[in-house]
């Protein structure tokens, strides 16, 4: 086999990044949807991350920022670009959000559910194992013109906080492992991963494939097909990849 230092450097940077099996996902993603614009073949991998037993306090650049629960119909709300009826859905499941505000700008958001979450814009059930004491979080962003200060960070401190008070130990999500850089930032809060999914959607045709978690194939040609995936929370903590 050829030493990737032969490789040309584009192709050597991107087997670098994404590794050789999600390179060849991703390329192949990009070549179906030439042909099918809403074809989906991605590869996410579930990661875990422990909630600090104590608050790591405000870091010193986000002392200018107020970090707050959402509530249901706020203005704020009105900036977050999203399908209409998913912010409503969020609600309605249960779902907490914190928002990081600079005067009264909204300036990214975190969300998190405990025990089971339905996806709105994927078809895809996610129930957590145990309910009690794991989340499950997800649409984390910051804008662009304030990732350079701690509204990351101070969102992620307020969130704990909420999950230690409703007795979360542990939170789960999905990245995608074409997001190596959202990857990197929640190995950066202590997460690990511990093991994917494999989503197929192109037409009528929809699977959800994986070795880690059950059911371990699903697929339907059904437009309203929603997967189940079970998901049992790492004990003790430890990656797979």
């Amino acid at each position: 086999m050829a030493s990737t230092s032969r490789l040309p450097s584009r192709l050597r940077r991107v087997l670098d990044e994404y590794g050789a099996a999600n390179a060849v996902l991703l390329t192949l993603q990009q070549l179906v949807r030439t042909v099918a614009p809403t074809a989906i073949i991605e590869r996410r991998y579930i990661v875990a991350q422990p909630v600090p037993a104590q608050p790591a306090g405000i870091p010193r650049r986000g002392q200018h920022l107020t970090v707050r629960r959402l509530s249901p119909g706020e203005p704020a709300l009105n900036t977050v670009i999203r399908v209409p009826g998913d912010i409503p859905d969020r609600f309605a499941q249960g779902a907490v959000g914190f928002g990081a505000f600079r005067g009264d700008e909204l300036l990214g958001w975190l969300w998190f559910i405990p025990g089971a979450y339905r996806d709105f814009n994927d078809p895809i059930n996610v129930e957590l194992t145990p309910p009690a004491t794991t989340a499950w979080d997800f649409d984390i962003y910051v804008r662009p013109e304030a990732r350079l200060t701690a509204a990351f960070a101070c969102l992620w401190g307020a969130a704990f906080e909420a999950m230690r008070v409703a007795g979360v130990t542990q939170t789960l999500s999905e990245i995608s492992a074409f997001n190596p850089a959202s990857l990197g930032a929640h190995r950066r809060l202590g997460a690990i991963v511990f093991g994917s999914v494999l989503m197929l959607r192109l037409g009528r045709f929809q699977a959800l494939c994986s070795r880690s978690f059950r059911p371990h194939l699903q697929w339907s040609l059904q437009q309203t097909f929603r997967s189940r995936l079970v998901i049992a929370a790492p004990r003790p903590i430890t990656s797979n990849i």
